[in-house]
């Protein structure tokens, strides 16, 4: 009896603990955290911040997303921003010092802004192209993005395959929890190594 409990308990113990180790590795394909590195996406975003990104390809950016981006902005080459999409392409977005951002004509509704009015510090006038996006920080008056760079090659604008993963808002304690389902899982697994080696011995002694 004792001997078939301790069995049953290891067999159980070695699935749950593959189980919890194959959680983060599973969902790890599929959401990003990231630490916010400047005030440019505030006050949405302090700084410092720790945010659970999912992972998505060009396809899936909507306008209203804020994205993690590879952006060519920067003196040493390639790096990340974290900024939200306004427009994609074949919109036409414009802003006047002083005004609204305007979105095919409308202005566009901010609330998240940090400053409003907007000052609209940076004027523009761009006409998205293809398959690319124009990405602006919410914290307009110190924000480096798609306004600063309207002299290259696509008018400042990213292709959207160049954002990899977007806010959809999933709480910081889903990958936290994820990630403990790892760790907790080492214990899991030593418990089933235990029984194994319990089970086995009780055998021995039986068919001794």
């Amino acid at each position: 009896m004792i001997k078939r409990l301790a069995g049953r308990m290891a067999w159980m113990s070695a699935l749950a603990g593959v189980v919890l180790l194959a959680v983060p590795f599973a969902f790890g394909h599929f959401w990003q955290t990231s630490s916010i590195p400047s005030g440019g996406m505030l006050p949405t975003y302090p700084v410092g911040k720790t945010v659970v990104f999912t992972m998505v390809d060009g396809s899936e950016v909507r306008r209203g997303d804020v994205v993690l981006a590879h952006a060519p902005w920067f003196p040493s080459g390639p790096d990340t921003v974290v900024k939200r999409v306004v427009a994609l392409g074949g919109d036409h977005v414009s802003q006047r010092p002083g005004g609204p951002v305007m979105l095919n004509g409308v202005a566009l509704q901010e609330p998240y802004l940090k400053d409003r009015p907007d000052s609209g510090i940076k004027p523009f006038d761009v006409t998205v192209p293809p398959g690319r996006m124009f990405l602006l920080g919410d914290n307009r008056n110190d924000s480096l993005d798609s306004r600063f760079h309207q002299e290259e090659p696509g008018s400042g604008t990213l292709p959207v395959d160049a954002a990899f993963a977007r806010d959809q808002h999933f709480p910081l304690w889903g990958s936290l929890a994820a990630l403990g389902a790892g760790v907790v899982s080492i214990p899991v697994l030593l418990l089933a190594t235990v029984l194994t080696v319990v089970a086995l011995i009780l055998r021995r002694r039986r068919t001794g």
